[in-house]
């Protein structure tokens, strides 16, 4: 932990066109980020579950499906902050 408190990554989903170009312009997006991912807390790379949400424009949540992103990433945090392996 630094002396501000703990760091995670998070790639939030986006809509499927939008991950094609994303993947299009940067392949290796993912790889990139396990070379950091060691001086943060933890990843979570939400990105494989894009179907399940709904967009306003490709990139941004509906309210709803905001709400609900952001409690998967509660959730995951707290797992994360609880599992005796992590920092």
């Amino acid at each position: 932990m630094n002396q501000y408190g703990k760091v995670f990554l998070v790639r939030l989903p986006v809509h499927e066109r939008m991950l094609e170009i994303e993947r299009r312009l940067m392949p290796d997006f993912n790889d990139k980020i396990k070379e950091i991912e060691s001086i943060s807390d933890g990843y979570f790379d939400i990105t494989p579950q894009h179907q399940n949400y709904k967009y306003t424009d490709g990139n941004h949540l509906f309210k709803d499906s905001g709400k609900v992103v952001s409690k998967e990433i509660a959730g995951w945090i707290k797992s994360e902050k609880q599992s005796p392996d992590r920092r």
